[in-house]
């Protein structure tokens, strides 16, 4: 499946800091992924301040894509011109042979890396499991040379990496951990690993927490938030990475469209529901099973948290759009 890709080595470009858009799975009528449509975001998205997009995470409905899914539209993306190295692959799967394989084409395919979310469903999992499964997996994509960064969500999956593990993974694969995404929403835990672990690019899965992590020398932002209104989220870290004593001129407004215009409904369904609205096209409210578009009264109340939030700039781009979807 992946021998086609030619091989790299170890050091490859993970990134190292600025935003990445967490950016939405697109769907045909058939319910199949459209990957055409997604080459079609990401170049917008790259267009407008983001240095880099992660594909199939939390807001990606990663979880509800195969293997060979992820594989697939991965190739047409890059065919039509999205560029590799400015790509990061959500991988973790609940199975520890379907990451492995998933992380290897990644490496293969010449792409920035994979962000390993831990095995879901297991959530009375131990740290020395995890710690075992991360291992297997980085044995299991030595060669293909993946760079790895580790996607902490504990909310949402059930586990997340503690400390002590990070710290041994570091140890016993040198090299190989590029990088971790904190998406707990908590300043202070963000902070500290930052400080804990200076040689990885500690990213913000939360807009509200961007100067608090970059005082602590964080690497930028990886958001949901990114992947609707990419220049307020690239205006808002940019300065903050640069000065993080200076309040940015946007950043009250970015916090709140994330806290109570996204986070404040299920995050997938209120991004697509903020795109169908301003764009007037219904294709973007196409989402996988089990997730279902929000019913009318929480999609109104999205809509009209975030018109109250947005000075206009974010629905002007947003309608600015260059054609994503096929007629």
């Amino acid at each position: 499946m992946h021998s086609s890709f030619p091989k790299r080595g170890v050091g490859a470009a993970f990134p190292e800091r600025g935003v990445g858009a967490a950016m939405l799975t697109l769907f045909r009528a058939d319910g199949a992924v459209d990957a055409h449509a997604m080459a079609r975001l990401g170049r917008w998205l790259l267009a407008n301040g983001c240095d880099f997009l992660l594909l199939f995470g939390t807001t990606g409905e990663g979880p509800s894509l195969s293997a060979a899914e992820r594989i697939e539209a991965l190739k047409v993306m890059t065919a039509e011109g999205l560029p590799p190295e400015r790509i990061v692959v959500g991988t973790g799967c609940a199975a520890l042979t379907d990451t492995a394989a998933l992380t290897t084409a990644v490496g293969e395919m010449r792409l920035a890396g994979a962000l390993i979310v831990p095995p879901f469903f297991f959530r009375g999992a131990t740290q020395a499991g995890l710690k075992t499964y991360l291992a297997e997996v980085l044995a299991r994509t030595r060669e293909a040379a993946t760079p790895v960064a580790l996607y902490h969500i504990p909310d949402v999956a059930g586990l997340g990496y503690d400390d002590e593990t990070i710290a041994a993974l570091l140890k016993e694969h040198p090299g190989r951990i590029r990088g971790i995404k904190d998406s707990t929403g908590d300043a202070a835990h963000a902070a500290g690993w930052a400080k804990a672990f200076p040689g990885l690019s500690v990213f913000a899965g939360d807009d509200h927490i961007i100067r608090q992590l970059a005082a602590a020398g964080g690497a930028g932002t990886m958001t949901a938030t990114a992947g609707l209104a990419p220049a307020l989220v690239a205006a808002v870290t940019n300065a903050a990475l640069k000065n993080p004593g200076a309040a940015p001129p946007q950043e009250e407004r970015l916090s709140k469209v994330w806290l109570e215009a996204l986070l404040a409904f299920p995050v997938t369904e209120a991004v697509k529901t903020l795109f169908a609205h301003v764009t007037g096209d219904p294709r973007w409210l196409r989402m996988r099973a089990p997730l279902t578009p929000l019913d009318r009264a929480a999609a109104d109340a999205c809509v009209a948290r975030f018109k109250a939030l947005d000075d206009g700039t974010i629905a002007r781009a947003l309608k600015g759009l260059p054609t994503v979807f096929s007629p």
